[in-house]
C-alpha cells in the first residue's frame, strides 16, 4: 500500500522556453492509518487551488503558465516491486498575472528560493522550491531581489499562504479537505533505514538572494 497520510503536491507551470518549472511539497494527516484515497487526493488539490492559486499565478509572469495541481499519493520505497499509486490533475492552463515592468533578463533561470525546514538537525528534512522565474530586470537589486519589486512581493504573498500550512500556524490554510493537512517533509530513505520518515514542517523561508532554476532532465526547470 501507498504511505499512509501523505499526499506529494506539484504546481507545474510553463516558462518562457517551453521548459517545465515543478515545485513539489508534501502535506500529512497526521492521524491517518491508511493511504489518502483519490477523494482526499481531489479534495486537497481543489483547496490548494482555492487557498493559493491567485497568490502562485502572481509570482508567475503574465506570458508563461499556470498549468495545474497534482495530488499523488507516496509509494512506499520499501515495497518490492513497486506499486501503483493514484494521482488527481486539478487543470489549471492559466497565464500567470505578474505584468513585466523592465526589460527581460537575459538570464532566465533567475529565480527566487522558498525553503522548508522542520525541528530535526538533518538534509533529510530539509525541502526547498525553485519558485517561477522572475524574468524582469526591473526585480533585482545586485545579487539580491529588489525588496519592492512586484516579483518580489508576489513571492512574499506566495509564502504567506503556504506556511499557513504549519501546524500550530496563527492562521491555518482552509478548505473542506485542506483543513485535515498540514505541511510536512518526507524522507524516502529514512523510510529505508526504518527510521520515522515524516516531519511536520516548522518554518518557511524566503531567500533574499537570486538563486538559479537547474535542469535535472530534459525539458524540466
Amino acid at each position: 500500500m501507498p504511505l499512509n497520510g501523505l499526499i506529494r503536491v506539484n504546481l507545474i507551470g510553463t516558462a518562457l522556453s517551453n521548459q517545465q518549472v515543478a515545485n513539489t511539497f508534501y502535506v500529512g494527516e497526521l492521524s491517518s492509518n491508511s493511504a489518502p484515497s483519490y477523494d482526499k487526493l481531489q479534495g486537497v488539490a481543489e483547496d490548494l487551488y482555492t487557498w493559493l492559486g491567485t497568490q502562485y499565478r502572481a509570482t508567475i509572469h503574465d506570458a508563461t503558465t499556470f498549468n495545474r495541481i497534482e495530488c499523488h499519493q507516496v509509494a512506499d520505497p520499501t515495497v518490492v516491486p513497486p506499486e501503483l499509486t493514484l494521482k488527481y490533475v486539478k487543470t489549471v492552463d492559466l497565464p500567470g498575472t505578474r505584468a513585466q515592468s523592465g526589460s527581460t533578463i537575459t538570464a532566465q533561470q533567475e529565480c527566487a528560493l522558498l525553503a522548508f525546514a522542520t525541528g530535526i538537525a538533518s538534509r533529510k528534512f530539509r525541502g526547498h522550491n525553485f519558485l517561477p522565474p522572475a524574468l524582469d530586470i526591473a526585480a533585482l537589486n545586485g545579487a539580491n531581489w529588489s525588496s519592492t519589486s512586484t516579483y518580489w512581493l508576489s513571492c512574499v504573498q506566495y509564502k504567506a499562504r503556504i506556511e499557513a500550512g504549519i501546524e500550530g500556524a496563527s492562521s491555518r490554510w482552509t478548505g473542506p479537505e485542506l483543513g485535515n493537512w498540514v505541511l510536512v517533509q518526507y524522507s524516502r530513505k529514512a523510510r529505508l533505514d526504518g527510521q520515522a520518515w515524516v516531519q511536520t514542517t516548522q518554518a518557511v523561508t524566503l531567500s533574499p538572494e537570486i538563486r538559479w532554476l537547474r535542469s535535472r532532465s530534459k525539458g524540466t526547470i
